[in-house]
């Protein structure tokens, strides 16, 4: 987001890196003060949803999110803080919603391991996302990583739909 906020900087949008960069700080502190106010209700929250409705709405949310960004012409303006602020507060939120789904699911003698396994893969995955964005970035244009976000979320939507509709997805207390 960094990089994205210094591309209008680049290209004359804004005046220096330094406005740049006070859009991005101010984009993390509303984000801190967004999810400070939002994760311990949202927690409560995961306990009583049924997954099967909650996990589909934050990945529509967030590929939605990520097509926005294709539209922002200027990251001064209220609508480009709304759209960062919650694209960074819905990851929160997906993020917590799927450890609560995965650790559901899991037998309590090996749930430390698969945890372990878990944080492995999806930083591999992480990382991969990174390289490959930052590669969209440099040859397609500041919004493209986050039009792959919204295309692996879309993805990740489509196929839970489709487990969902197959009865895979069974709601779990």
């Amino acid at each position: 987001m960094q990089l994205w906020a210094l591309s209008f900087a680049k290209s004359g949008v804004l005046s220096t890196d330094s406005v740049a960069d006070q859009i991005y700080m101010r984009i993390i502190i509303g984000s801190i003060i967004a999810i400070s106010f939002v994760s311990g209700v949202f927690g409560f929250f995961v306990d009583k949803s049924d997954m099967r409705i909650l996990v589909p709405t934050l990945f529509a949310s967030r590929a939605l999110c990520g097509v926005g960004f294709y539209f922002i012409d200027d990251p001064s303006t209220w609508y480009s803080y709304i759209l960062c602020i919650t694209t960074i507060v819905v990851s929160m939120l997906q993020y917590v919603a799927i450890e609560a789904l995965f650790l559901r699911g899991i037998k309590s003698h090996i749930r430390g391991t698969m945890q372990g396994l878990s944080l492995f893969f999806g930083a591999i995955g992480a990382t991969s996302f990174a390289l490959f964005a930052g590669k969209l970035f440099d040859q397609v244009g500041p919004w493209a990583p986050f039009m792959l976000m919204s295309g692996a979320d879309s993805a990740i939507l489509i196929f839970t739909l489709i487990w969902i509709a197959m009865g895979l997805l069974k709601k779990t207390d």
